[in-house]
């Protein structure tokens, strides 16, 4: 079973293992509307429906939900996470990302959060293949994802379950580890240009 107590340290942010102090915030970001409607949650989420998750059913599994620290003043922007891993086949499931902090969407936090992520799961878990599934209409999240490299998945579907959910119609995405990588290539100038700032 995969720890949940991991923390990849970046340079602007931290991307850690949730725990109960994070509960607060995870269920004010989940109940927001302009967040909600993207989300597998069509009710009212509160502290004890997260702690019952936590420990019934997120503890017990090899899902990995992570939040994104801002490294300066400590606070917590957002989460993403890892759901159907198969250390076999060598995929799984990237997703959960909640920007929850308006500010920090399109930021440079974010983007090195996410790559903090990806790096994790290609790198150390040795993903050959990540998965994601964005509601159709969610423009900034697809877009996101093309950045480091998702693309429609145009073979069989392997995660059908989570292209219909609630109601929404979902697309699955997929990456690979190569291509992730010649995307990283390409944002590094950026990503140096940013560094410099810290």
């Amino acid at each position: 079973m995969l720890k949940k107590g991991i923390a990849l340290l970046g340079t602007s942010v931290t991307v850690r293992g949730i725990n109960q102090s994070d509960f607060e915030k995870i269920v004010e970001w989940r109940n927001d509307p302009e967040i909600n409607r993207y989300l597998n949650q069509p009710y009212k989420l509160t502290v004890e429906l997260q702690t019952q998750w936590y420990n019934q059913k997120y503890l017990p599994s090899d899902d990995l939900l992570f939040v994104l620290v801002e490294n300066h003043g400590g606070t917590r922007i957002g989460t993403v996470g890892l759901n159907d891993y198969d250390p076999v086949r060598r995929i799984g499931i990237g997703g959960r990302l909640l920007i929850g902090e308006k500010q920090y969407r399109g930021s440079f936090e974010l983007l090195e959060g996410v790559i903090l992520f990806y790096d994790f799961l290609f790198d150390i878990l040795q993903l050959s293949k990540a998965y994601s599934h964005v509601v159709k209409d969610n423009r900034k999240a697809a877009a996101l994802n093309t950045r480091i490299g998702f693309l429609p998945n145009a073979g069989d579907i392997v995660f059908p379950e989570y292209c219909r959910v609630h109601g929404m119609e979902l697309v699955e995405l997929v990456n690979t580890k190569e291509r992730y990588h010649e995307k990283k290539v390409v944002l590094r100038p950026m990503i140096e240009h940013f560094l410099k700032q810290y």
